[in-house]
C-alpha cells in the first residue's frame, strides 16, 4: 500500500476508513465515517503543529491501526467515536490550560483573555453535547473528567473564581518559595 503525502487528507480518510468500516453498512457505517473525517482532520492538525509532521502522522497512523486491529467489528464505531472524543477533549483542554497559565501569568490581557475563553467555553459546552449521552464507565472517564476540566479552565478565564485543580496546582507551585 502507498503511503499517503501528510497532507493527502482524501487518501488517509480512505486508509482509516477501510480500517474501521470495512464490512459495515447503514447508518452505522454514515456515522463511521463523520468520526474517520473528524478522525483524520485532527491528526493532521496535530502533525502541522510538529517540525515533522511526517513521522508524527506515521505515529498517529501506526497506533489508530493497532487500536482498529483490537477493536471487534460490533464495537468500531462506538471506540471509533469515543477515540475522537477524547482527541478532540483533550485538544480543548490543553488550549484552556494553556489560556489559564497565561491569565495566572499575566502574560495576556484581562480583555483578550475573556474573549478567547468565552469561545473556548462555548467549544467545550459543544463537546459536551456530544458527550452527553456517552455513560460513565471506565472507558468513557478520562474524556468526562477532561471535559470538566476544560469547563474549569474556561469558567476561571471568563470569571476569574473557581479553576481546575490542575490550575490551582500550577498557581500555588508559581507562589511557592524557592
Amino acid at each position: 500500500m502507498t503511503q499517503p503525502s501528510p497532507t493527502d487528507q482524501d487518501a488517509l480518510v480512505t486508509e482509516v476508513a477501510a480500517m474501521w468500516l470495512d464490512g459495515l453498512e447503514g447508518q452505522e457505517r454514515t456515522r463511521g465515517e463523520v468520526f474517520v473525517r473528524e478522525l483524520v482532520v485532527d491528526w493532521e492538525r496535530e502533525a502541522g503543529a510538529s517540525t515533522q509532521p511526517g513521522p508524527v502522522l506515521q505515529i498517529l497512523r501506526d497506533d489508530n491501526r493497532q487500536l482498529a486491529v483490537a477493536t471487534p467489528a460490533a464495537r468500531r464505531v462506538e471506540v471509533l467515536e469515543r477515540s475522537v472524543l477524547q482527541r478532540l477533549v483533550d485538544g480543548l483542554a490543553g488550549r484552556t490550560y494553556a489560556l489559564g497559565v497565561a491569565v495566572i501569568d499575566g502574560t495576556i490581557g484581562d480583555s483578550p483573555a475573556r474573549d478567547r475563553g468565552r469561545a473556548l467555553l462555548a467549544e467545550a459546552e459543544a463537546l459536551g453535547a456530544r458527550t452527553k449521552g456517552l455513560p460513565r464507565t471506565p472507558e468513557t472517564e478520562s474524556i468526562h473528567r477532561t471535559l470538566s476540566n476544560a469547563v474549569m479552565e474556561a469558567l476561571y478565564v471568563v470569571e476569574r473564581k473557581a479553576m481546575s485543580a490542575r490550575l490551582d496546582r500550577y498557581q500555588r507551585g508559581r507562589s511557592a518559595p524557592p
